[in-house]
C-alpha cells in the first residue's frame, strides 16, 4: 500500500453505505449517542479502555478523533443506523502498517444493537475498503479471549483464527489472552 493512498483516505474519510448503515465521520452531535454505550461496563469488558465517566470525556474523545481526521491520521468512523438516524458504534483501522501492507481493524457497538448483524455489515464494508481502496494484503483483528460475539462476527466475515497469544496484555490489572484473526487478499477475492 502506498503512503499517499492511505493518507488520502484518512484526510478525506469517505462516507460508506450499506443496506442499513452509514459509516461516516464522527460529529460532535454524536456525543450523547456515543456516551450511551461507552459509559457501560459490559461494552468495555473486552476492550482496553474503561467506561467513559461523563459526557465530557466522550466529547473529548470525539474532538481528538476529529483532529486526527484533519491531520490525515488513522481514526474511527461512526456507525450510524439509517432507520434511527443515530450513532450506534464505531469501526476503523486501529493500525495501518504500510511497510507490510496490512491493517488492523477494531469495532465496538452499542449493546442495544447486538445480535442484529450490524457489526458484520459494518466490518464487511470496511474490509472492502481495505482490500479495494488501500490494496492491502492482510487485514487482522485482535480479539480478547472470551469475546465470543466478536469472534462470531470475524468468522462470519471470512476471517480465520490464526492462534492465541497467551496473557499478551495486562488489561485493567488482569493478564488477557488475545486471539488473532486474519483475512488475506487471496481469501477476500475468493469469497
Amino acid at each position: 500500500m502506498d503512503n499517499r493512498s492511505y493518507r488520502a483516505l484518512f484526510t478525506d474519510m469517505p462516507e460508506l453505505k450499506t443496506d442499513r448503515l452509514t459509516i461516516r465521520k464522527m460529529e460532535l452531535d454524536d456525543v450523547n449517542d456515543m456516551y450511551s454505550y461507552t459509559s457501560l461496563g459490559e461494552v468495555c469488558k473486552f476492550l482496553l479502555w474503561t467506561p467513559h465517566y461523563n459526557v465530557e470525556s466522550t466529547r473529548g474523545y470525539i474532538e481528538m478523533v476529529r483532529r486526527s481526521y484533519r491531520r490525515g491520521e488513522v481514526a474511527d468512523w461512526a456507525i450510524s443506523l439509517d432507520s434511527e438516524h443515530r450513532m450506534i458504534g464505531t469501526i476503523g483501522f486501529s493500525n495501518v502498517d504500510t511497510e507490510n501492507n496490512s491493517v488492523e481493524i477494531g469495532y465496538v457497538l452499542n449493546p442495544s444493537y447486538w445480535g442484529k448483524g450490524y457489526a458484520r455489515e459494518a466490518l464487511t464494508r470496511v474490509v472492502e475498503v481495505a482490500f479495494t481502496n488501500l490494496l492491502v494484503h492482510r487485514a487482522q483483528l485482535r480479539i480478547m479471549d472470551g469475546n465470543v460475539r466478536s469472534e462470531n462476527v470475524a468468522l462470519a466475515c471470512g476471517f480465520k483464527k490464526e492462534g492465541s497469544l497467551r496473557d499478551m496484555l495486562l488489561v485493567k490489572g488482569q493478564y488477557r489472552t488475545i486471539n488473532m484473526y486474519s483475512l488475506l487478499s487471496d481469501d477476500y477475492f475468493s469469497l
